[in-house]
């Protein structure tokens, strides 16, 4: 009878552990780092991905714009300034913007293309946040990287995200690939869009807000957290990812 009593005891204890790893599991904050390591290295470049990998972050987030010759560039800004002329990426062909350097922390590096970004993340295991931004031709830009991200059998480990609804809503008409709407101010009205998850300005969250977008079945990312104070009140308020400049911090606190 003892026998029977101590292994239910045992049954019991493993029962609760496996149950309490499975809720640490479904509750790990993930971190982004924002355009990469954009805190030590130039933002949006290869230098930047590597070292964001190296801090073992999870996702590498990114900005993609569509050159005159219709390649893919990792990129901030719509605009940039050659010469004494301002000119937008979308009438700039790839051979001129690859002679353009970027420099942070005596450290230069170029503008790289998605492709590379997409071949280094699957061959480091780190997942990216690819945001879109407006281009001349919306469906051809949008179709060009859902085709690269399939070209490389990466859809299961990457995030399409922008400020543009419409962009998102084109990536779902062709792909089955995670969307995140990035929004300042989040509104109740935004809730039933057809996206898989918000990108929300950390200002605008708070804990009710996420117990609501979680009862729908999607994620919360909050940009961008570079502080002690902000990183512990999103872990208090259990969004699903941080995205941060400042990947060393984040991690660290989310590990305490």
């Amino acid at each position: 009878m003892r026998i029977i009593i101590k292994l239910c005891i045992l049954i019991y204890i493993l029962i609760t552990l496996i149950i309490n790893i499975r809720m640490l599991s479904d509750n790990k904050i993930e971190v982004t780092a924002h355009r990469g390591d954009s805190l030590n290295y130039p933002e949006n470049t290869m230098s930047a991905f590597i070292n964001a990998k190296k801090l073992e972050a999870d996702y590498i987030e990114l900005d993609v714009h569509q050159t005159k010759d219709n390649l893919l560039v990792v990129i901030h800004n719509h605009e940039l300034k050659i010469g004494n002329k301002l000119k937008k990426i979308s009438d700039i062909n790839y051979e001129e913007l690859s002679k353009i350097s970027f420099e942070k922390n005596e450290i230069t590096d170029k503008i790289p293309l998605l492709e590379d970004a997409i071949k280094f993340a699957k061959d480091n295991n780190i997942k990216l946040n690819i945001d879109l931004k407006k281009g001349k031709n919306t469906k051809s830009y949008v179709k060009s990287v859902v085709d690269l991200i399939n070209k490389y059998d990466f859809a299961e480990n990457c995030i399409i995200s922008s400020f543009k609804y419409d962009l998102l809503l084109s990536v779902k008409d062709i792909s089955n690939i995670k969307t995140l709407y990035i929004i300042g101010n989040m509104n109740k009205d935004y809730l039933d869009l057809n996206v898989d998850g918000y990108s929300i300005q950390k200002n605008n969250i708070n804990k009710e807000l996420v117990e609501i977008i979680h009862d729908k079945g999607k994620e919360v990312h909050v940009w961008t957290v570079n502080n002690e104070i902000d990183i512990k009140k999103m872990i208090e308020f259990r969004v699903d990812n941080i995205i941060t400049d400042n990947v060393e911090l984040v991690k660290e606190i989310i590990s305490d």
